[in-house]
């Protein structure tokens, strides 16, 4: 089974994997330059199998409607599709693994950053909903200024989030937030604190 975390930047879901299974990620990267290039066209080629040509379609048709710039983040609509593509056709072939950031968070990485409605974000959803049959979401809730404290915290530099002003960031997170809260309500996913991760461990081992 596939065990996707969920919640928004700043929350600790990575942590949360790591302190239940005493790994890091999903996928172990490597610092292997061989394997990483190996990794990178994989990536590339996914993206032109027949199913991910089809669910790019579906994609880009729930949004050609909708606002295509940018609110928080300099990236494009198919820059986000892209990714979200690319995992769906690794959740296809692989069955059991631990995501940090998978589709649902990517698609709501994608209607955050482009302020999409949670009728635009039900619509992108069914879109993957064949390939998230295998999937046990989990949402890690977290207070926004907890979130925001953690980001600002760490310092890290290390993408576009990063060099948010404080109004906008808090504004990144409520809207992550709602987003999330709209999802988990709807689906009736699983929604965990930092207080009971524990619950986590039955699922990640």
């Amino acid at each position: 089974m596939i065990v996707e975390l969920y919640g928004c930047p700043g929350c600790g879901k990575t942590y949360a994997i790591k302190a239940v299974t005493g790994e890091d990620k999903t996928i172990a990267m490597s610092n292997n330059w061989a394997k990483k290039k190996i990794i990178s066209w994989v990536k590339k080629m996914s993206l032109y199998t027949f199913s991910s040509i089809k669910l790019k379609r579906n994609l880009i048709k729930c949004v050609k409607n909708e606002r295509n710039y940018a609110i928080y983040i300099d990236r494009t609509v198919e820059t986000y599709v892209d990714s979200i593509v690319a995992l769906a056709f690794i959740y296809r072939y692989v069955k059991n693994m631990r995501m940090a950031e998978g589709l649902i968070h990517r698609v709501v990485s994608m209607a955050v950053n482009f302020g999409y409605t949670e009728e635009t974000v039900y619509k992108l959803l069914v879109c993957i909903k064949d390939v998230m049959i295998n999937v046990k979401p989990v949402y890690l809730d977290v207070p926004i200024s907890i979130c925001f404290e953690g980001i600002k915290k760490r310092n890290r530099h290390e993408c576009e989030m990063d060099e948010l002003n404080d109004k906008m960031l808090m504004s990144y997170l409520e809207s992550y937030r709602h987003l999330f809260e709209y999802i988990t309500k709807e689906n009736g996913y699983m929604k965990i604190t930092r207080n009971n991760i524990s619950v986590l461990e039955d699922l990640l081992k």
